[in-house]
């Protein structure tokens, strides 16, 4: 390989990394903001938008007043995952807070009914607050229920001031056939950590191949095409001591009263950074990576890596791959080199 990132890439990337700056036409620089549904879980793809995401708070001056997750907004039945309901004393704190400020939905691909807690989440939050501005961070759109998807996307377009980023366009066509005026087309946040400290794409000894296989809901159930010398999934980078840290920020989130609110976020993100730079480690070993998850693909690519990719159950990746990174001459298909 060459020892800097081909210049096509490169210029992709940094493209890719200011396109986000189009946010402060909702965001203006400077804004004061509440940042709900921060991940707590360990996929570390999430960790890394997590991670975009606040680089990119900080790149914009943003003035963060509260970072609530998922365990920090709602109470949750998991029996029926679409049964939640914000906290009372958590309404009464948002709404304590700035009226200016702006409500960040955090990004990724949980929007849709494979995952209906966060679905409903965000619809509970909508209903909520219908006098502060709303910003939805990119996301993909998956439903199997299309009626389900209706239901959900005349909810949240219902606010007078919603604002909803996609990763892709299929995901955009989807809204605007709800919603003509809503949806706008955006990279995965993760891409404002180009040129951040240990993605800068320098030169790096690496060999042979690693490839990054989905073994959750999302994936297709095929290993055609995945022959690397070491596979694994993003469960195998967590600890035993991890877990354990894990439950207790759980726990603590699920608590009713307020003091709950801030350590956990700070505990939360050392742990998060441990396991990123866990990925980063790994990632950097391997000359070629083979993947079926979409931040599996950004992570390479972020680290300059020769990527092959396999898409999911869905198509995220081809989708993410057509709008985005079709250029980038380290970025093929499983079994079909560019």
């Amino acid at each position: 390989m060459s020892d800097n990132p081909p210049p096509t890439h490169a210029a992709i990337m940094a493209k890719l990394s200011a396109k986000l700056d189009t946010l402060a036409d909702v965001i203006p620089p400077g804004s004061k903001i509440i940042y709900l549904d921060y991940p707590v879980h360990f996929n570390v793809g999430d960790m890394l938008i997590n991670c975009g995401t606040e680089a990119f708070f900080q790149r914009m001056r943003y003035r963060v007043l509260a970072r609530l997750s998922l365990f920090d907004l709602c109470h949750l039945d998991w029996s029926n995952t679409r049964a939640i309901t914000l906290k009372p004393q958590i309404r009464k704190f948002i709404q304590a807070l700035d009226p200016k400020a702006i409500l960040v939905l955090h990004g990724g691909g949980n929007f849709g009914d494979l995952y209906g807690e966060f679905q409903a989440m965000r619809e509970q939050v909508t209903l909520a607050f219908p006098d502060r501005r709303i910003v939805m961070l990119p996301q993909s759109l998956h439903f199997e229920d299309k009626a389900a998807q209706k239901r959900s996307l005349d909810i949240l377009t219902s606010h007078r001031d919603i604002h909803l980023y996609f990763r892709d366009r299929e995901s955009v066509s989807a809204i605007r056939e709800v919603s003509p005026q809503h949806g706008a087309l955006l990279p995965d946040m993760a891409h404002a950590l180009w040129n951040e400290p240990g993605y800068s794409g320098a030169a790096q000894t690496a060999s042979g191949s690693l490839a990054l296989k989905r073994t959750d809901r999302e994936t297709r159930g095929t290993d055609a095409g995945f022959t690397a010398h070491r596979t694994l999934d993003w469960t195998n980078l967590i600890t035993a001591w991890d877990f354990l840290q894990f439950r207790l920020v759980r726990k603590s989130m699920y608590a009713s009263f307020d003091r709950s609110l801030r350590i956990p976020a700070w505990y939360w993100y050392k742990l998060r950074d441990r396991v990123v730079k866990r990925a980063q480690s790994l990632f950097s070993r391997y000359e070629i990576i083979m993947t079926d998850r979409l931040h599996g693909l950004i992570l390479a690519s972020l680290l300059s890596k020769r990527t092959l990719f396999q898409d999911n159950a869905y198509g995220k990746l081809s989708r993410y791959v057509n709008t985005w990174l079709s250029d980038s001459p380290l970025i093929g298909r499983v079994n079909r080199d560019r």
